[in-house]
């Protein structure tokens, strides 16, 4: 028989341990704060350990609320030693301890929360929209663009790609071997082909922008997309913008410096398996050459609610509706308009525009949130 390395022993005996600690920390502390005297300081107002008084139902739910609430005060050790053992789990073994998140190939991770939209279920053609919810969409959308084109405002909808829609090679093969030849995004795309809503899919252009540059345009340990990507969408925006205001223009990098290090970020993927410090990624800074950089006027409502100028009253204003994509596309996009409002939230709303009465209206949704549209 093959005797086992000391190295696949030491292991296996880090994980028993760390297992062990999951599993009984959380009592032992629960324990140890019952000893304590009952008339310690700390221990003002917490829950104590309750007592099962007498057997009915009403009785036996209000003692389980009580354990709940003894548990949530008193157990403070859980969540850090799921940290670490989530830490310990992916810095082994490389996979993921968490389904919200999938360990992809060469450090890539991507995102599949099946409570936060809808990821690798569209991915395998699982999700596709009936013919009912296409069409509650497309008149909800085409209201919107027939009320802003009455105002003489310019509604632009813009459906940004999920990371594995543009980066599927770096899927695990179980993943990558269910990818549906369509998903939702190509059920919107038909729907609004022969309409006169503007409706920007941006698959294709960051597909061969990813061919194109030498750069990523998503990272790797996060869920979004970076500057350079977002680039991308603006060029793609502003080719529409133009249509209607001449005065404004299609950006090309050759204006922008990009800086680009090799670092250890604080994505949300990576802080998820709390792998801080584990992955390394690219972190791309584009930066506008003067006289057009946007500066920030207004950042409010925990910074959803940001106003943005370039003082160039000869560019249209916006505003922008969006989700958490925005937060790379806002530094550039802010460089094509004299005044931009971006608001993250997941509706267009009519009070903000008639208050503000823009130019140009954005709606950017990212592909797992379609059913904002």
């Amino acid at each position: 028989m093959k005797r086992k390395s000391k190295k696949a022993i030491i292991v296996q005996i880090i994980t028993v341990i760390a297992f062990f600690l999951f599993l009984t920390l959380p009592t032992i502390q629960a324990v140890a704060h019952e000893l304590r005297d009952s008339d310690n300081s700390e221990e003002e107002g917490l829950a104590k350990l309750p007592k099962l008084e007498s057997i009915s139902l009403s009785s036996f739910s209000t003692y389980l609320k009580a354990i709940e609430a003894f548990f949530n005060e008193r157990v403070g050790a859980h969540n850090e030693i799921v940290r670490v053992y989530n830490r310990i789990t992916f810095q082994l073994f490389r996979v993921s301890p968490l389904p919200a998140v999938i360990v992809g190939e060469e450090g890539w991770l991507f995102y599949n929360s099946p409570t936060d939209g809808v990821s690798l279920s569209d991915f395998y053609g699982q999700s596709m929209y009936t013919d009912e919810e296409l069409a509650a969409i497309k008149k909800h959308l085409l209201a919107l663009d027939t009320t802003l084109s009455a105002k003489g405002v310019q509604f632009i909808v813009v459906l940004v790609p999920n990371k594995h829609t543009i980066y599927p090679e770096f899927l695990p093969d179980s993943v990558l071997e269910r990818k549906s030849s369509q998903t939702r995004a190509d059920q919107l795309a038909e729907a609004f082909s022969s309409t006169s809503l503007t409706y920007i899919d941006l698959r294709q252009p960051l597909l061969s922008a990813k061919v194109s540059f030498s750069y990523p345009i998503y990272y790797k340990t996060d869920t979004h997309w970076n500057q350079l990507g977002a680039f991308v969408g603006y060029q793609a925006i502003m080719t529409e913008v133009v249509k209607d205001y001449p005065n404004a223009s299609i950006p090309t990098l050759d204006t922008y410096s990009l800086e680009c290090t090799n670092d250890f970020i604080k994505g949300d993927l990576s802080i998820m398996l709390n792998a801080e410090g584990i992955l390394p990624d690219s972190k791309i800074v584009l930066q506008n050459t003067p006289p057009m950089i946007a500066t920030e006027l207004q950042n409010s409502n925990a910074g959803k609610t940001i106003r943005m100028t370039t003082e160039n009253s000869s560019l249209p204003s916006v505003i922008v509706f969006g989700d958490s994509f925005m937060t790379a596309l806002r530094p550039v996009l802010a460089d094509g308009f004299s005044t931009s409002l971006f608001q993250r939230q997941p509706r267009v709303s009519m009070d903000i525009i008639t208050n503000e009465n823009p130019d140009v209206v954005i709606f950017e949704v990212v592909e797992r949130y379609s059913d904002n549209l």
